[in-house]
């Protein structure tokens, strides 16, 4: 399962739409090693102004990996929290995602971060079952 979901909002979409911030509150609480790491990588692109900021591709704790891995797999997911934080996130590997400002993924760094050339540069050994 992705999100754990509470029964009242499974009811309320039986029943109709749910509210995107309700979505992303839930997306929050089932996700939050996720959820830190694309915090953290927002405001370290708005601290110092860089068009891209990636978490990098060292190895981590299962529980984060599978975390990240349903964050960026699902594609309301995805968008929402995209939508929330204004921004595009890029996924490289398991271990490695990146933020850019929406409309910016055709740009210079995040064409590199996204290059046949950086994927093939950060496949690892620990990282082929991930």
């Amino acid at each position: 399962m992705s999100l754990t979901v509470p029964a009242p909002m499974v009811q309320q979409a039986i029943e109709g739409e749910v509210s995107e911030q309700d979505f992303v509150a839930v997306i929050r609480e089932s996700l939050p090693n996720a959820w830190r790491i694309v915090e953290s990588l927002v405001e370290r692109r708005n601290e110092t102004g860089s068009s891209l900021e990636a978490f990098g591709a060292e190895p981590m704790d299962e529980p984060t990996r599978g975390e990240l891995l349903r964050m960026l797999a699902g594609t309301a997911i995805r968008r929402a929290v995209e939508r929330h934080f204004g921004v595009e996130l890029l996924f490289q590997n398991c271990t490695n995602v990146a933020v850019c400002e929406r409309g910016q993924s055709d740009s210079a760094d995040a064409a590199e971060f996204t290059s046949i050339r950086s994927q093939i540069l950060n496949q690892k050994p620990d990282l082929v079952m991930c």
